[in-house]
Formats: structure tokens, C-alpha cells, sequence
């Protein structure tokens, strides 16, 4: 009988620890569910709705930073981009800081971005508003995200004068064989754009032709003949200097010729493709500068030349040609010419081109301020552009 009860009472024991320890584990299950249930994210009816591209928008938010550079101070604009996201969305936020000084001219940015907007069938939406610090906020938005942001801080007259200047790539344009046509001359000095010409030493109107663009506000050079390969059924003209000469003769000759233009402040090549290949040569006229107020420009009418290397040798002020502008006689030839000296300033910061006499050139130079303007590159006379 005693027995019995042992055993009963035994068993009742294990059915409790059985049954709590059920109990947990379904406890914990139960626990473990629930959680899963709650990170779980909801079914995504449209997949199309989880994918928004922002590599699209690049595009015009380029065009959008192109525009704060033209209007706002260069030197105090920074942008930064960062991925942010909303739910199941991601997207490339760009954020733009910079300073301005002239509230008219934020206004006229913020007009020019509604007009870009505009013209976009992307349905790009354009909010700005002035808090009362007079900071100017610029929203981008499409589709009900916002893409990019600007805030432009207003900076008081007191603060003006310790604003960084913005230093621009600069170009510099040699018109070279002036001195032949006078009439021409005058058409170079009604653009009113900063240039420098070139006048051969013995041109009819070599003489007349400096002075009136000296009086212009115009530097003026001395473009000296050369001998070029082919020569002489290849003619650089009287005065060339040859490379049959001695020592003594180019000397004398090239001291002639830099008396023969009054007021130039530097030189460069008229043809020389033979002549600026020797180097014996190239150093003896570099000498011949040194001590004077001239610069030397290497037309580069050659790959061969040595021109350059020497002058730099020399310790002469010295630049090459990047681009020849008008080897077609035709604007729209010229017009894309000046681009590509636009782009390689960009990249190097001065780039030097040469054009010539040519109605065609005088007519795509109409254009050269608009286009400086646009691409933010500086107009200088070629002098701001030599190595020093």
C-alpha cells in the first residue's frame, strides 16, 4: 500500500515538471512569433514604387550647381550629396551652402532655376523662401521627394571686402600677321574685348597699326618671320630669319626687328617650323631677350619645337599656343575652336589661342564675351598667362 502511494506521488511530480516545462517552450514560441510578426515589413503591392532613380536627376541638378556659380560667389559655394531614404525608397540628396551679397541677383538665380525646371518634362518642383536672417532657401523636388537643397546666407557690406575672390580659369587670344590691313584693325579694337595682336616687323601700316591699338588699351607684339620646312617655296615674308644665317646676321636682323614695332611687350613666331626645331639657335634669341621687358610665345607651328624649353631656360616670361582658331576660314568652325580653348582652360587653368586678320574671325569674336561669361572663364591679355 505504501509503495503504491510512493509511486503515485512520483508520477504526479513529473506530470507537473512535464507540463510547466511545456508550458515555457510554448511560452517562448509564442514570444519568438510575435516578434517576427512585428519586423516583419508589409507586402509591397507595387514593385515599382520601391525603385526611385535618382542617376536621372543628375543631369539638371548640374545644370541647377552650374547656375549658383554664375550668380552666386564662387570661391563660397561648397556642395555635398548624400544617400538618404524614406521606407523602401533611396535617393541621392545634393545640399548646396553659399554666401550672396546682392539680393537681386539671388532672385534673378532663383527665376533662372523655375525656367530650367520649366523646360524639363521631368516635373521637377522648384520652393524658395527668405527666413528673416535673410537666408534664401531653394527646395528641388520630384515626386514628392526632395532631391536637393540650398540654403545661401546673406553677407553684410562689413563683410564684403574679406570674401575670397574667385580665381577663374583664364584664356588669352594672339591675333597674329596684324599690320597688313588697317581697316581690319579697327574692327578688332570695336569688340571691346581684352586681345593681343601681333604685327609683322616690316607691315605698311606696322607703325599706325600699334599705335591705334596701344591708344585701344590693346597689348601688341612682335610676330617674327621664321623660316619654315619648305622653305622658300614656303615664304614667311621679308625679314625672315633663316637658318643658313651665322650668329652675327640673326642678331643683327633680330634686333632690328624688335626696334621696328614701338611699344610691344612681347614676341612670337610667324611660321619657324624648321627654325624653332634648333635649339642652338632658339637659345641665342632667348639670350638676346634676357634683361629686356618681353615676353616669348611659341607659336608651335611645329611638335618639334624648342622654343619654349629655351626661353623657360633663359628665365624669359614664356607661353605656347594652345589652339589655332581659324585654320577654316568659317565662324562656326572658329565659334566650336574658341570652345575647345574654353575646355582646355578648364582643365589647365590658362590656355593661349591664335586667330588671324579674317572676317570670319572678327565675327566669332562678337560672340567671346557671352561665351567667357557662360563658361566662367576669365579674358585676359596673353602677358597674365606666360610663365613667369
Amino acid at each position: 500500500m505504501h509503495k503504491n502511494n510512493v509511486r503515485f506521488s512520483s508520477l504526479r511530480f513529473w506530470l507537473g515538471i512535464g507540463t510547466l516545462l511545456v508550458a515555457i517552450v510554448l511560452l517562448v514560441l509564442f514570444l519568438w512569433l510575435s516578434k517576427s510578426t512585428r519586423l516583419q515589413p508589409p507586402a509591397v503591392k507595387n514593385t515599382s514604387s520601391t525603385v526611385f532613380s535618382s542617376t536621372d536627376d543628375q543631369p539638371f541638378l548640374s545644370a541647377i550647381d552650374d547656375l549658383a556659380r554664375k550668380y552666386v560667389h564662387a570661391d563660397a559655394l561648397e556642395r555635398f550629396t548624400e544617400w538618404v531614404s524614406r521606407g523602401s525608397h533611396r535617393w541621392l540628396l545634393t545640399r548646396w551652402e553659399g554666401l550672396y551679397q546682392d539680393p537681386g541677383e539671388v532672385k534673378t538665380f532663383f527665376a533662372a532655376c523655375r525656367q530650367l525646371a520649366n523646360e524639363n518634362p521631368a516635373g521637377y518642383q522648384l520652393l524658395s523662401y527668405v527666413d528673416g536672417s535673410k537666408t534664401n532657401f531653394l527646395l528641388i523636388l520630384r515626386q514628392g521627394y526632395v532631391l536637393g537643397s540650398m540654403r545661401l546666407h546673406w553677407v553684410g557690406p562689413e563683410k564684403v571686402q574679406n570674401l575670397p575672390r574667385p580665381i577663374l580659369p583664364r584664356i588669352a587670344i594672339i591675333i597674329d600677321d596684324m599690320g597688313m590691313n588697317l581697316p581690319i584693325a579697327k574692327q578688332f579694337v570695336q569688340l571691346s574685348v581684352p586681345l593681343t595682336f601681333s604685327i609683322f616687323p616690316y607691315a605698311p601700316h606696322a607703325r599706325e597699326v600699334s599705335r591705334l591699338l596701344r591708344d585701344a588699351g590693346q597689348q601688341v607684339m612682335l610676330h617674327v618671320p621664321m623660316e619654315p620646312h619648305g622653305y622658300p617655296d614656303v615664304d614667311p615674308g621679308p625679314g625672315a630669319l633663316l637658318d643658313t644665317m651665322d650668329d652675327q646676321l640673326l642678331l643683327s636682323c633680330f634686333n632690328r626687328e624688335l626696334a621696328a614695332v614701338p611699344g610691344i611687350v612681347g614676341i612670337n613666331n610667324h611660321m619657324g617650323s624648321r627654325l624653332t626645331e634648333n635649339r642652338h639657335i632658339m637659345a641665342l634669341f632667348m639670350r638676346c631677350l634676357q634683361g629686356k621687358p618681353l615676353f616669348f610665345v611659341d607659336s608651335r607651328t611645329t611638335a618639334a619645337t624648342v622654343a619654349f624649353d629655351e626661353a623657360i631656360k633663359a628665365g624669359i616670361p614664356a607661353g605656347q599656343r594652345d589652339v589655332f582658331l581659324d585654320n577654316v576660314k568659317d565662324e562656326q568652325y572658329i565659334l566650336a575652336q574658341i570652345k575647345k580653348l574654353v575646355a582646355i582652360a578648364q582643365i589647365k587653368k590658362t590656355a593661349v589661342g591664335i586667330g588671324h586678320p579674317y572676317p570670319e574671325t572678327v565675327a566669332a569674336l562678337r560672340h567671346l564675351k557671352r561665351m567667357a561669361s557662360d563658361a566662367r572663364v576669365d579674358l585676359v591679355p596673353v602677358s597674365k598667362v606666360v610663365e613667369k
